[in-house]
């Protein structure tokens, strides 16, 4: 009986100590990867990763880092940087678009959704609610000549009541239907 136990010891000992390569723990380290699984986020990556460092499929972004998009890129984006939870842009970033304008702001599901301020190559700007990608909600354009106009925007578009300031001062109050 003493010798059948000192052989189980023995065998959980060893069990214990053995930890095939396979098996390596999930850790978050920096990597640079090429993404390609989906429109939102293709191209190459360079930042933290969550995964096993010997097992590259099972490396997502997670933490800080950027993207730089490949060159055909449907919504013309040069690069993002920002934060990243499993493989998805999340919580606060910015996106550079080739045509030089900026969106800094928050992300979910690597959509712009929260508050984000756009600024265009013209120098106008426009700070917004954001759902799922689309302007939403309270908008607020600024002109780079200092005029600035102040709605709700529904689908992108501005929609109802606006209110314009002109930069002397003069306020219109104007009614948009479906931009």
């Amino acid at each position: 009986n003493k010798m059948f136990s000192l052989e189980c010891g023995i065998l959980v000992l060893s069990a214990v100590c053995f930890t095939p390569s396979h098996h390596q723990k999930v850790e978050i380290f920096t990597a640079e990867r090429f993404l390609n699984s989906n429109d939102l986020n293709s191209g190459l990556y360079e930042g933290e990763v969550k995964g096993r460092r010997r097992f590259e499929e099972t490396q997502v972004p997670h933490g800080q880092g950027t993207i730089y998009y490949f060159t055909n890129d449907r919504f013309n984006r040069h690069n993002y940087t920002g934060s990243w939870m499993n493989g998805f842009r999340e919580g606060n970033g910015t996106t550079n678009f080739k045509d030089g304008s900026i969106y800094t702001g928050e992300y979910r599901n690597s959509l712009e959704n929260g508050a984000g301020l756009i600024r265009y190559s013209n120098g106008n700007e426009l700070e917004a609610e954001f759902v799922n990608g689309k302007i939403e909600g309270h908008g607020v354009y600024r002109y780079s000549n200092g005029d600035q106009r102040e709605g709700f925007f529904s689908d992108n578009v501005l929609d109802g009541q606006a209110i314009f300031t002109r930069n002397d001062g003069t306020t219109v109050i104007e009614k948009w239907q479906n931009g």
